[in-house]
């Protein structure tokens, strides 16, 4: 299975009696407009849920890294993008010092970084985008396959 990024790939998970499947949406074929307004991708659909679907719990894992709500939120962002271990990890001796260098490197880049997002509205729209992504894709299951999102 090849992602062309992990925020962009959707994937279905089902629980069935041989535990739980992950099936990817396919990005080719037949596009349903709306929801791939959403994504940025194509959307396939033709994908079948497996019959056993109906008598299971479907979840649906949507992922991002967030970004500052305001332009005062900024430096704080980079400071947790940098410093987290999780999103870079520095080789050997060097992670002892993540949260110094993370500090530099945010204190460094925030003016600018802010800039950036002020031209774009003062914030990181990705919270908006991700809800009507999420709200698109809860009305694509149910009309498609009949799936309701609890």
């Amino acid at each position: 299975m090849k992602f062309r990024s992990i925020a962009a790939q959707t994937l279905l998970f089902h629980a069935g009696s041989h535990g739980f499947q992950m099936q990817s949406l396919p990005s080719t074929r037949t596009p349903s407009t709306r929801l791939e307004a959403a994504t940025a991708l194509p959307v396939d659909n033709s994908v079948a849920v497996p019959r056993e679907a109906e008598e299971t719990k479907v979840g649906v894992l949507l992922l991002n890294l967030g970004g500052p709500e305001t332009g005062d939120d900024v430096e704080e962002f980079l400071y947790n993008l940098f410093a987290d271990p999780d999103i870079i990890r520095l080789p050997g001796p060097l992670a002892l010092l993540q949260g110094s260098i993370a500090y530099f490197i945010a204190k460094r880049r925030a003016p600018k970084s802010r800039a950036a997002y002020e031209s774009i509205g003062g914030g990181s729209p990705i919270l908006k985008y991700s809800k009507a992504q999420a709200k698109l894709l809860e009305e694509s299951l149910k009309d498609q396959y009949g799936l309701s999102v609890n």
